[in-house]
């Protein structure tokens, strides 16, 4: 553990920089920036398995908001099938 780093009361690593919550959550986004469409289990499947439940759900809750921003804004098109 690095200076910058601690430890918050349910045991989850909090980082004055960008944590690895907020790195996931960035690649995840440039991956739809790049005209992919990621997907969210995947990402989930990354995380660390020392994550908490709470932290895990957080993360859903964050790739949920920016996965339906980027398939509203998203031209429809024949090839992709709706939610």
């Amino acid at each position: 553990m690095t200076a910058q780093e601690r430890t918050n009361s349910e045991g989850d690593l909090v980082a004055d920089s960008p944590s690895a919550f907020d790195r996931l959550i960035e690649s995840f986004e440039a991956a739809w920036r790049d005209g992919l469409e990621p997907q969210i289990a995947a990402t989930l499947a990354d995380t660390d398995s020392a994550a908490t439940h709470n932290r895990r759900t957080a993360l859903l809750h964050e790739l949920i908001c920016v996965d339906l921003e980027y398939r509203w804004k998203a031209p429809m098109s024949a090839a992709r099938p709706l939610l």
